[in-house]
């Protein structure tokens, strides 16, 4: 991708690498264990959105500031623009680790199910108490 640069040479010394992702019951043991609480489910304060932004970005209406998380769909596009997201994802408002499929669905029976709607923050805090790591781009 052209967006990807400046290629480079890497040498990557052996690893260890779990053998499977993470599960829904392997998270809920660090939720329960720490209080975790991941990005899909915190509260979303304007003030702190807003100081990230350029000045003078409209608020969005309330309706759209709630703890959501993106959800995959099948594209029915032959050809797809693979710059648009819009064509995978979509905003759902309640998705999140417990409820991936949004308000109303639940982990039950997917215990062993590889966890979602986890954030890079909410999988570094999960590898800090499981004591691992995250792999690198290499």
């Amino acid at each position: 991708m052209p967006h990807e640069k400046p290629k480079h040479s890497v040498r990557v010394d052996r690893f260890y690498m779990d053998i499977t992702e993470v599960t829904n019951a392997q998270f809920s043991r660090f939720v329960k264990a720490t209080n975790y609480m991941t990005t899909a489910k915190q509260i979303i304060e304007w003030a702190l959105i807003a100081s990230q932004l350029t000045e003078g970005t409209p608020k969005p209406n309330d309706s759209i500031l709630q703890p959501e998380s993106l959800l995959f769909k099948k594209t029915k596009i032959s050809v797809p623009n693979l710059y648009d997201f819009s064509q995978w994802w979509k905003w759902c408002i309640g998705a999140n680790w417990k409820q991936p499929n949004g308000k109303g669905s639940s982990i039950v029976s997917e215990e062993n199910h590889p966890v979602m709607h986890v954030s890079f923050e909410g999988a570094q805090a999960f590898c800090t108490w499981a004591r691992r790591r995250l792999p690198t781009e290499a």
